[in-house]
């Protein structure tokens, strides 16, 4: 099934998505972008590609029934939509992945079978050990480039969708670790650069494995502990009464799509599981301090993790500052 969003009365023919003007179409980066999963991140990316000119026509995919379809299609975020992923594909010059990852090794499927040799295609997962694999096994004639926009929201769904989502963001790209087969192969990473970039991104080229190092300890290890906390006062359930901003603000992540973060942790999981083992020895660490009472010791461990938050901060404060500045 297809549909595609009514024009609105008087729209002239030679209009296009995004507001460019008839005599910018040729600077259009794309002319056809398929956003394969619709929900937050892919609604989101659609609405900023059109806001930035930098799609002549954004086909959104999903499963049949999917009111993420109609939603993302009222709001904007697509000019059409498809339930048959072949027929969506199909003439694209750019797919991007948004489901969650465990569909991801189907969708590569029909990609490799239904688009067009030439058409990059890239992902928003936020593991790239499994999705580079998967990639290289299931389209290894076809141009896959990794990314994982580090934006987000504990929210989920195209109804929470906003094309300024990803402005001041990091991407992190990560290149297919040897050529790919086929012609046309230069300067295919340096094109999802610029896509990420378009939409108002800082991005970092990265390797697939220090990638998920690196999300296990800043995102997927918090997520994991956000959970525990919440399940934590299942020991005092009459306490949750009482939980106001810090308790909440620590947690907020918790009420994330568990779908998703089921597909995140299995992703990532080895990777986790060593990581939780380091933290296991860390809380011991802490809890030995306590009981010997060593109040220095303490402070000093405190006194520790404030500096680097701070710095942190700073540091994040300086990039949003720089992203304003720029836009």
């Amino acid at each position: 099934m297809s549909q595609s969003r009514p024009k609105q009365g008087g729209q002239s023919s030679t209009e296009v998505p995004g507001g460019a003007r008839p005599d910018e179409q040729s600077r259009i980066p794309f002319e056809h972008v398929a956003i394969i999963g619709v929900g937050l991140l892919g609604a989101s990316l659609g609405m900023a590609l059109r806001e930035h000119g930098m799609a002549r026509r954004v086909t959104g995919i999903g499963r049949m029934g999917s009111e993420s379809l109609d939603i993302a299609l009222r709001r904007g975020a697509v000019d059409d939509i498809s339930t048959d992923a072949a027929v969506g594909v199909r003439g694209a010059d750019l797919i991007v992945l948004a489901t969650n990852i465990s569909a991801f090794g189907p969708m590569m499927d029909i990609v490799a079978e239904a688009a067009s040799p030439e058409c990059i295609t890239t992902d928003v997962g936020s593991t790239k050990s499994d999705v580079m694999a998967m990639a290289r096994t299931r389209m290894p004639a076809r141009r896959f480039v990794g990314s994982h926009p580090m934006a987000g929201s504990e929210k989920s769904g195209p109804g929470y969708a906003r094309p300024d989502l990803y402005h001041g963001a990091l991407c992190l790209v990560v290149p297919p670790d040897a050529p790919q087969a086929g012609p046309a192969r230069d300067g295919t990473t340096d094109r999802i650069i610029q896509l990420w970039q378009a939409v108002g991104m800082r991005t970092q080229i990265i390797d697939a494995a220090e990638h998920d190092r690196w999300v296990g300890v800043i995102s997927h290890i918090p997520h994991a502990l956000a959970a525990i906390m919440v399940n934590f006062t299942d020991e005092l359930p009459a306490a949750r009464a009482a939980a106001a901003g810090g308790f909440l603000d620590t947690t907020r992540v918790a009420s994330g799509s568990v779908e998703m973060w089921t597909d995140i942790f299995m992703s990532n999981r080895a990777i986790m599981s060593d990581q939780l083992l380091h933290l296991r020895d860390d809380l011991l660490e802490l809890s030995n301090m306590l009981k010997a009472g060593d109040a220095g010791a303490v402070h000093e461990w405190l006194a520790r993790a404030k500096k680097t938050r701070d710095q942190m901060v700073a540091i994040g404060r300086r990039a949003d500052e720089s992203a304003d500045k720029s836009a």
